[in-house]
């Protein structure tokens, strides 16, 4: 039987706890064991500030943000389905969300987005959550633009290619392709500053 774990804290803000099931034949869930960890004291004060009314205020208007900027996408999904239809059925939908907080260097990116709505609204299976794998590989939360940069330009024969983006945010993809019967390439990318 599969195991499934699962973690939970509570407003009470004591601790995580952790309950490990697998589902027996009759598809019952069996606990096979329970865990806990108390909340660390500086982390339980940070949320405890989270519910002051300013703090509160500000986490309210971002969730609103989130949803309105669901109805944006979902609006325009449907312009496109509208125009693409004879195309055939779009099979996922990727949204990256809007950033309004990047500190690659703390391992820190915030997109406000609302992808669960996005995929009530347009009936589509919805990707999100980009950067926070790369952030934890220890990138820089753009893990998509070099594998893009080297989509784009695979057919030229440079064997050693730089693309800089300039969005918000310049961007710099080093490609090196290795030619031959063991042919491989390598990607490398990095914020450099601000752009646009």
């Amino acid at each position: 039987s599969p195991l499934f774990l699962g973690i939970m804290s509570g407003t009470s803000l004591d601790g995580l706890d952790a309950v490990l099931i697998k589902v027996d034949e009759t598809r019952r869930p069996v606990r096979l064991g329970f865990w806990n960890r108390p909340m660390p004291e500086g982390l339980r004060e940070t949320f405890l500030q989270l519910h002051d009314p300013l703090c509160q205020a500000a986490l309210l208007k971002a969730q609103e943000a989130c949803l309105a900027f669901a109805e944006e996408v979902s609006q325009l999904v449907r312009a496109v389905k509208k125009d693409t239809h004879r195309l055939g059925p779009i099979q996922a939908l990727g949204v990256h969300g809007q950033t309004i907080l990047h500190r690659p260097e703390l391992g820190i990116s915030l997109q406000l987005n609302a992808p669960a709505a996005i995929a009530e609204q347009t009936g589509l299976v919805v990707v999100s959550d980009f950067r926070t794998a790369d952030l934890a590989a220890k990138g820089q939360g753009a893990p998509l633009v070099p594998v893009f940069h080297e989509a784009m330009t695979g057919n030229e024969e440079a064997d050693a290619l730089a693309v800089l983006n300039l969005g918000g945010i310049a961007n710099l993809t080093l490609i090196t392709r290795e030619r031959g019967t063991h042919a491989r390439t390598q990607m490398l990318g990095f914020d450099t500053g601000p752009a646009n």
